[in-house]
Parts: structure tokens; sequence; C-alpha cells
């Protein structure tokens, strides 16, 4: 019997192929058999599931599946949740449950469980000490309560259901007093591993992320998962080894801000000495200018001096000169000024004089205006007096507006209106005479229309210019008519057309024979002058035609025409002429004479518009009686005016007499009008002698008290100088040589300072362009600004309060230096320790591979090959570089070698260049692999040392051997608890290389589960279950509820239940 804990059974409930299903497993040795599709390497993704549980490191290894086939949320079916859960024994005939609830839809997660006899609380488990803390006493499940997948169903109304993982924990509680608690998050799934760890159940911590994926990926290669293939480096390294890139490179980032920082102040203290460097040789080169400036400065005052000293005595010498000038201009206005009250008063007088004849003048100009509107008014009112009106008392009275009126206007239109008027008395008359002669002349007009348009058509029908007609067609046939027919013809049938036409129109007639024309049909009348024609049941007339036959001979029948055109052509002529003269009777002058018209009529009333103008002319009549009376009145009120202006002029004049008045007048004002322009003249020019003096006086500008104030200021100015320039150079005027001075040209000495100024200046100014960070230094820029340019100032600003000076600059640089030193020296002893890591596991991995070995040795596959992985150091990347850094970093604190990479990687991927003559790139993180520095092959050697490839089976060996091999090196020391193995492709083994797993299994304890279409018999005398899977006979995706499961031995074949049965006791 195998030690304890032991795999019992396996159960699925509501999963594909397999169902609702229970199967025992033995302690040694259990075999799943049946066709391919059966579901055999089910069982194996379902073990891989049970005991991961994580989506992400779950791989399935059924080759002949789709991906897409076989996926986690596949395997329920038609049901929401499926289970899979395993009965573990623990101590004899006493139980624990572990299972996964597996969903149906892929963003719902995969949930472990654990089913116990009593409930765990984790509370009163953590009082108890470590020893009583690893045994399950109470908790374990004796074997009559065990659970199996029918336990799993619920029947609700005759209905079999698969609850959900919520309701089958009230329903084992109630059903079978079990306790089953689930796991649905990462952190309660690492709770779950901790307790089976904890408690001897599996020998691997699997909440421990790396013991977890190493399992996964050993279960991976029991089965046909492609996560294992023994002939590639990386999947050897991936399978064997932790992977500890990922904690260097989490000690490297721990350590990354220091280092970080320490490359970031190595740096700074660099441009800081960089940056000394500079300044001095700016601030040494600024001193020699400012010096340079500073004489060139002092010189310059100096001239300025002496320029100044002989200012003041050239502007004394001038308000001398100004104050001569000064008196006599005062003098000379004093006396003009005395002269002006006699000017003014002069000017006074004649100006009074003339302003007093001017009104007189204006007056009688005015009275003489008032007096011509006067007499032109009153003509007016004696021309209409004389101008007799005509009787229109009958007419009713119109308004009429005089306002725009002339007199002889009114007397034109009245003058012009009498005839009229005689000859009809009344504007009826006039308009009785206009509608008698206007239809009179439309009658005219219309006779002679009708006739221009019977002449017209006849020219046409000489001229055949109709052929469509019924005429046309008697000339086309030269048909000859009798003098009744022609006359028929012309007076009634001119428009009928000849067939019926195209075009139709309204009152259009047509006739397709010439018997229309026929004499039987035609009667004389000469009662009425004239001959009728019967047409059906109508009857039409026609007069005598008066003019000369020209039908009645064919044969002379265009001779006729050709006579006709000419008597026609002379009658229109004449027609026309007549009609034109009618039509200018409506027009006023347009003929001299009357034509030949049989009725009377009055050119005066030529048309519509004449009537109008009498119209007018007699509401002109009518208000004319009015008008008078109005300008009578205007008259009385001129006359009323004219008394009133006449007597404020003062003095009598005959009315006649006004002219001659007004001329003589005009005269005596031009006299005195003159004398006012002299005395007004005289007196102007004096004023305007004085303000040319005055302003003389204002443009001299001379001020005595103020002359004497500025003298002062002068002398004060030349003294403030001097003591301003000495307060900035001391002593600067003693022992002063104006003489020397005065020999200098003062362009000369201005040029010379203002170039060595600008030269200073503008070195000063370099400052913000050498040394960036200086344009937001404020008191830098006012310095700027303010064109003040200290040199100290800028001095301190640069060096700041520690350095101060330009000469303390060489001790601040080698202090700087040091501290780059000991920074340099701290970086490569923490990137050593980082890169010592990556060497001890590098040491680690291939101590690992030589225990690896050592577990190969004696185990022989196909009883004649031994498999071995080899660990080759890498040729282009040999892990000996970090002893290299280990050197530099000693050499580096002794010499004071400096560090000037831009980072600690580029440091470490160029020394590691440097080290190793590796030219191509690589990266940071590669050196920091332990990974990187070898590489793992796998081999099958015999006795004699001679390699073999390995078949397909001696492969899988190999690989089952990896991961036993594997397992065994993960855990760092012994411990009970779950082992296993899965042998997926046992169909590719022979027998004796079948036969080392059990022999495996017997000397580590291990329970083989194999899946094979043909087990294998067994190298002992013991015994194995054996399950075959039979498909379903109704649903191909169900296999049949009872498999064909046995006890087998090399010699017999029992059905497990009576084996069951039979060794009860």
């Amino acid at each position: 019997m195998s030690k304890l804990p032991l795999m019992h059974s396996i159960s699925t409930v509501g999963v594909i192929k397999h169902y609702n299903q229970d199967y025992l497993l033995h302690h040694t040795r259990t075999d799943f058999t049946g066709k391919n599709g059966i579901g055999k390497s089910l069982i194996a993704d379902l073990l891989q599931i049970l005991f991961i549980a994580d989506s992400k490191k779950i791989t399935f290894g059924t080759d002949s599946v789709k991906k897409e086939d076989r996926q986690i949320f596949t395997i329920p079916y038609k049901t929401n949740d499926a289970y899979f859960f395993m009965n573990i024994e623990i101590e004899p005939k006493q139980y624990i449950t572990i299972g996964v609830n597996i969903p149906s839809t892929s963003s719902s997660p995969i949930r472990m469980f654990r089913i116990l006899n009593t409930y765990y609380n984790p509370e009163v488990e953590q009082r108890k000490n470590i020893t009583e803390r690893k045994k399950l006493t109470g908790y374990l499940i004796p074997e009559q309560k065990l659970p199996y997948h029918k336990d799993f169903l619920i029947t609700k109304n005759n209905k079999t259901e698969i609850p959900k993982i919520g309701d089958l924990v009230s329903h084992l509680r109630d059903s079978k007093d079990l306790y089953l608690s689930y796991f649905s998050t990462k952190a309660e799934k690492k709770e779950q591993y901790q307790f089976l760890f904890d408690k001897n159940i599996l020998p691997l911590n699997l909440s421990i992320d790396n013991h977890l994926t190493a399992f996964a990926k050993v279960l991976q290669a029991f089965s046909k998962a492609n996560t294992l293939d023994t002939d590639k480096d990386k999947s050897l390294k991936s399978f064997l080894f932790d992977d500890k890139k990922e904690e260097i490179e989490t000690e490297y980032k721990r350590n990354k801000e220091r280092l970080d920082n320490l490359v970031i102040r190595h740096r700074k203290l660099k441009k800081v000495t960089d940056d000394l460097k500079l300044k001095r040789v700016f601030l040494e080169d600024l001193k020699q200018k400012e010096e340079a400036y500073i004489t060139a400065e002092k010189l310059a005052f100096k001239k300025e001096y002496f320029t100044k000293k002989k200012n003041y005595k050239t502007v004394v010498d001038q308000w001398d000169k100004d104050e001569k000038k000064h008196k006599a201009l005062n003098k000379q206005i004093a006396n003009l000024k005395a002269k002006l009250p006699t000017l003014e008063k002069t000017e006074a007088e004649a100006n009074k004089k003339q302003k007093n004849y001017s009104k007189s003048l204006q007056d009688l100009n005015n009275y003489k205006d008032e007096y011509s509107t006067y007499l032109k008014k009153k003509d007016k009112i004696d021309k209409l007096e004389a101008c007799p009106l005509p009787d229109v008392s009958k007419e009713e009275k119109e308004p009429f507006d005089f306002e725009n009126e002339s007199i002889d206007n009114i007397i034109s239109t009245v003058e012009f209106f009498k005839p009229v008027w005689k000859k009809y008395g009344s504007i009826q008359g006039i308009e009785n005479q206009y509608k008698q002669q206007s239809a009179k002349l439309d009658e005219v007009k219309t006779s002679l229309k009708q006739e221009q348009n019977r002449l017209e058509q006849m020219q046409r029908l000489v001229n055949y210019k109709n052929e469509e007609t019924l005429a046309s067609q008697i000339i086309k046939k030269k048909k000859a008519l009798s003098k009744a027919q022609e006359t028929i013809l012309l007076a009634l049938f001119m428009d009928v057309k000849w067939q019926k036409p195209t075009n139709i129109t309204n009152k259009l007639t047509y006739t397709d024979s010439l018997d229309i024309l026929n004499e039987s049909n035609i009667i004389e009348d000469k009662v009425d002058g004239g001959y009728w024609i019967k047409i059906g049941s109508l009857n039409y007339f026609a007069y005598f035609n008066k003019e000369k036959q020209i039908f009645k001979d064919p044969k002379n029948l265009q001779n006729a025409f050709n006579q006709k055109e000419q008597e026609i052509n002379k009658a229109l002529e004449k027609l026309k002429n007549r009609i034109n003269d009618i039509e200018n009777l409506k027009i006023d002058n347009i003929l001299q004479h009357l034509p030949n018209i049989s009725f009377k009529w009055d050119k005066d009333i030529p048309d519509r518009r004449k009537i109008d103008d009498y119209k007018t002319a007699v509401a002109l009549v009518k208000n004319i009686p009015t008008f008078k009376t109005t300008l009578k009145a205007e008259l009385t009120k001129l006359k009323t005016s004219l008394t009133t202006s006449k007597s404020k002029i003062g003095f009598e004049f005959p009315d006649k007499e006004i002219v001659e008045t007004i001329e003589q007048y005009s005269t005596k004002q031009s006299v005195f009008m003159e004398a006012y322009t002299n005395a007004l003249k005289i007196r102007v020019e004096t004023e305007a002698d004085i303000k040319v003096k005055e302003q003389s006086i204002s443009e001299l500008n001379f001020d005595a008290d103020k002359i004497q104030k500025e003298k002062e200021e002068l002398k004060k100015e030349i003294e403030d100088f001097k003591k301003c320039k000495e307060k900035k150079y001391p002593l600067l005027f003693s022992g002063f040589n104006a003489e020397e001075v005065a020999l200098l040209n003062t362009k000369d000495v201005e040029n010379d300072c203002s170039l060595k100024k600008s030269l200073y200046q503008i070195r000063y100014e370099d400052v913000l362009k050498d040394f960036q960070y200086t344009n937001d230094e404020i008191e830098i820029k006012e310095q700027i600004e303010n064109k003040t340019f200290h040199f100290k100032q800028l001095e301190r600003k640069l060096l700041g309060n520690t350095i101060v000076e330009t000469k303390n600059i060489e001790q601040a640089l080698n202090s700087a230096n040091e501290e780059k030193r000991k920074m340099s020296s701290t970086l490569r002893g923490i990137m050593l320790k980082i890169f010592q890591k990556t060497q001890d596991e590098f040491e680690t991995y291939k101590s690992v591979i030589t225990r690896l070995n050592l577990f190969f040795k004696n185990k022989l596959i196909s009883e004649k090959y031994y498999f071995q992985v080899r660990f080759d150091i890498n040729p282009n990347f040999s892990i000996q570089w970090i002893n290299e850094l280990q050197s530099n970093a000693q050499t580096a604190g002794e010499t004071g070698e400096l560090f000037e990479s831009e980072s600690v990687e580029q440091f470490a991927e160029t020394f590691f260049k440097d080290v190793s003559g590796y030219k191509k790139g690589i990266a940071f993180s590669e050196l920091l692999d332990p990974k990187t520095y070898f590489t793992l092959k796998t081999e099958f050697k015999d006795e004699d040392d001679n390699k073999s490839p390995g078949s397909t089976g001696e492969s899988y060996t190999a690989r089952v051997l990896l991961g036993i091999g594997r397992l065994s090196i993960t855990s760092k020391e012994k411990r009970e608890g779950l082992n296993f193995l899965i042998l997926e492709e046992v169909a590719s083994l022979d027998p004796s290389n079948f036969n080392t797993f059990p022999e495996l299994a017997e000397q580590f304890g291990y329970q083989i589960i194999t899946m094979t279409p043909k087990p294998y018999g067994s190298n002992s005398d013991d015994g194995w279950y054996l399950h075959q899977l039979i498909p379903g006979k109704i649903n191909k995706d169900i296999n049949s509820k009872v498999p064909n499961s046995s006890f087998k031995t090399n010699f017999s074949n029992e059905q497990l239940l009576a084996y069951l049965e039979r060794n009860k006791n």
C-alpha cells in the first residue's frame, strides 16, 4: 500500500463527454482507454484545471483539437456550471474533497472549492499550535459520506438540475451534512493553496507564484501540451528554472531611483564644474574690459570738466550783452505806448461818423428796394384790371393755385381761351363738338381701312401670293368667271382655303371643289344692287363690283392682272396718304390745311388734353376776382411799410429822387470811411511795433533774477559734477592739468570711452547668452536693462554666496571633482551588488542542472540510453565581465576615474562591450538576466558515450523524467503530499520505456494516470484499474453512463465493482 495522501476518485458533473461520472483511482496506476475523441485527454485537462485554476497559466495538450474548440468555457455541456472534483484519502478511510467549478462563459472566473466534514474556521485554526494546525482532525469525511457526482445534482419538480455553486453549498450541507467552501479571487485561491500545503496534501506551496508556474509546466509536460520542447534552449530554461530576471530587475528598479539620482547628481556636478570653468574665463575677460573702460572714462570725465568750465565763461559773457539790449527795447516800448491813447481817440471819432452815414445809406437802400417792389405789384394789378374776362358764370367754380403763375401767363391763358369760349360758350359745348368730330373721324378711318384691306387682297391675288386659296386655284387653272362669279369671289371668298390646311385656326373655311361658284347658286338682286349666293341653307350677299372684270378672258388673264396691279398700287398709295392725313388731325399744328372730309372738324379741339386745358382756363377765370382782391391787400400792406421805413431815415426826400439821394450819401460815407481807415492803420501799426519789440524781449528771455540764479546753478553744476565724479573716482581732479586736457580732442576721448564702454557692456550682456539661466535672474536683467553693469554684482550672482569671487573658483573646482569621484565609486558599488545577484543565480542554475543530471543517473531509457541536460557557457556573453566590473569599481575608487555615462544602463552596456569585445547591440535587461550567459541542450548517450537523436517515445520519456526532476528540485525540503504522473502519450512508448514509469512511481511515491487507446501490461504482479470509455449511442457528446471499469493484472481482467466487493474486508 502506497503512503497517504492518495487520490481516491475523480468525478465530473456536466462535463462534455464524461457528463456525470465517477472514476476510482488505483493507488499505483489507473488507465483511461478508448477510441480517439472519447475524452481521455480531457481527464488530463481537468486535472490541470483542478490544481492550477488560472486560465492564464493553463495550456491544454490535445494537438488534434483546434484551440478554439478546446477552451475552458467549452467544457460545460449545455449547462452554465460544470464541476470536476477529487476525493483524497488523507488517513485510512478518511477523506477530503477538492474541486473546481468551471463556468460556461470566458468572463466568469474558475472557482476552486473544498468539502470538509465540518465547518472550517480560520480564526479557530490560528489559535492552534503548529503541530495541531497541520492535522485535519474533525474535518475529514468518512467513507460512507464521500460525495460523488449524484450528490452534486438537485431534483426540483421531477427535474434534475446542476446547481450554481452558491446553491450547492446549502444543498450539500442539508443533504449530506458536508461543508463546501469556494474560492473565486486570486487571493482566495492562494488561501486554498496555503491550506493544502500546510495540511501536507500538496508537497509544493502553490500560493507562491513561481511554484504554481513550475507545477503548471510539469503537468503540461506530462500531457501532450507543447509548453516543453526538449530540443529548444528557451523552452528548457523556462521549464526548469524560476524566472529570476524579473526578481533581479525588481532589485535593480528598487535601486534605480538612487542610481538615477547619483547619475543626475554626478551630471549636475559635472555641469557645475564645466560651468565654473566657463565663468572663470568669462569673468577674467570681463574684468580686463572693465579696467580699460574705467581708464578711458576717467579721462573723459576730466575732458568734460574742462569743457564745462570753458562753457561757463562763454555763457556769462553772452548774458552781459543781452542785458544791454533788454534795457534799450524797454525804453522804445514805453515811448510807443504813450502815443496810443491819442491814436485810439482819433480812430473812434472817425469810426462813429462813418458808421452813422453807413446806417443812413443802408436805410435808404432798403427803402429803395421796398419802393421798387411796390411799383411792380401795382403794375401787375393795373394789367390784370385792363384784361376783359369771358363770361364763365354758368360753370362751377374749381380751386386754382396762382402761386407759380405770372400776370403775363394769366393774361395769355385768358386770351387763348376766349375764341373757343366764344364759339361754344361752355365746357359741355366743347366736349360735344369733340365727341361728334371724333366719331365721324373714326367712321372715315374704318371705311378707308376696309378699302385698304380689299386692295391689298386684290394685290396678293394678282401677284399669286397665296397658292392655298380658292382664288389662286382658279388662277392656276385659268378658269373664266362671269361677272357674278367674279363679284362673289372677290367679295366673299378671297380667304377661302383650297383643301383642308395643316394648321387649323378659328373661323377657318376651305373647299376642295370649284363648284362652290356654280352660277346656278348665284341670283342677281338689282333692287339691292348686288348678288346672292346660296350655300346649303345659308345665303350670302355682295354688292355689284364696279371695277373692270379681270377673270372674263382666261387667255388675257396676265395682261388683266398687270393692268389691275398698277391700278391697285396707285389706289393704295393715295389711300395711305389720306389715312395718314386723317391720323394727323389729332396732332396740333401738324396740318396746314384740313383734309377733304365731309364733316366739321375744329382744330382747336384735336384731343382730350385740350379739353382739360380749357377746364383749367375756366377755373383760372373764375378765381381772378379773388386773386385781384389778394393783390390789392398786399399792395396796401407794402404802402404802409414804405411810410414806416421813410420815417426812420430822419430827413425828407421825394420818392422819385431816391436814387440821387443815395448817391450823395454814398459819397460822404466814402470820405468818412477813408479817414477812419487811416486812423485805424496808424493805431494798428503802432501796436504791431510794440508787439515786435515785446517779442524781441520775449525771445531775448532776459530775466536778471533768473540769470543770476542760473549763474549760481551753473557754478554749482560744475562743482557737483566734480564731486560726483570724485565720488566714483576719488582725487580724480587733483593735480588737474588744464592745458594738457585742452590739447585732447573731445570727440576722440568720447569715442574711445564709448568704444571701451561698449566692449565692456557687450561682454557683460553676453552673460545672458553664455549662461542661459541668467535670463531668469531679475538682478542681472535689471543691471542690463538699467545700463548699470556692476561687475561685482554680476560676479556674486554668477558665483553665488559660497564662491563669491573669481579668485575662489579654483578651490571650488577641486572640491566638486572630489565629490564626483565619490559618486562614481558609489554608483559602481551598487551596480556590482545588483550584477552579483545575476552571477549568483547563474551559479544556482548551473547547480540545478548538476542535480538534475545526478537524478537522471542510472535511469536508462529504452534500456540503453542515459538522458542528461548539457549546461554550455554562452561564448558571446561571458559572466566573467561582472568580475571585470568589480575590478573596475576598485580601480575607480583608487584612481579617481570619473563616471561619464549618461545613465547606468548605458555605462553597463558600454562596459560589457569593451570587456567582451561584443559588437552587436545588447539590452541592459539581457545583462541582468542570468539565462543570457548559458545555453541548455538535452542529449541521449549510450554507455560508450555515443549520442542518439532519440525516438518520439524516448523524447516523451525524457520529458516526464524532466518533470519529475523539476518537481523534486522545486521544493527545498522533502515534504509529504500528493504525487502523480499523467502519461498522455503512452501509445508512442515501447514496453521497456513504459516500465520505467511504474519503477519511478514506486521509487518516488507517485500515482500514475495514463491515457492510451491500448494499455500496456506491467513489469510486476501487482494489478491496476482500467476505465474503458464507451461512446454514447444517442448523443456523441456524452459517453455511455457506465464505463467498462475493471481491475487488471498481467494475467486477469475482473470487473471493478466485483473486485471491490470481493475485497471489501
